[in-house]
């Protein structure tokens, strides 16, 4: 069955699903740590222990934020976090790239997958919203 609705009320909607950091972030940061500490480098273990915090953190927020029953009180604090989680993210997998890279990289080489995987998910369900607050983050870096 096919609905409509008027593009009011489904941008109304897709704003606070979109505004959340999602489960995908969190599998893929998860992905790269594990990748990052099989790494032979001490270094990428350095880097795979930070970030390996800090989206623990970002993960725990994002979803107490998500089911706090006043999440849609919340928009601007679940945005923030949803622009940090990205920023961790696209690091993270920049750290993997860079621990793996040298003057090449081959071609099956899973870093570079991750990386581009990081960067689709900034994107997927963007709203004007999370791209605004995206690139509010970045003129101020």
């Amino acid at each position: 069955m096919l609905a409509e609705q008027p593009i009011a009320d489904w941008r109304a909607a897709d704003r606070d699903v979109a505004v959340d950091a999602k489960p995908q972030l969190f599998g893929l940061a998860s992905v790269v740590i594990d990748e990052l500490f099989a790494e032979p480098s001490a270094l990428a273990h350095d880097a795979a222990a930070y970030w390996s915090a800090h989206i623990a953190s970002l993960r725990t927020r994002a979803y107490a934020l998500a089911d706090d029953e006043h999440a849609d009180e919340r928009f601007e604090e679940r945005m923030d976090v949803r622009v940090q989680t990205g920023e961790a993210l696209t690091a993270l997998t920049r750290a993997l790239l860079v621990a793996r890279a040298g003057r090449s990289l081959l071609r099956a080489d899973t870093a570079q997958l991750h990386l581009r995987s990081a960067h689709f998910l900034l994107v997927q369900a963007q709203t004007d919203a999370v791209r605004a607050a995206q690139l509010q983050r970045l003129a101020r870096d």
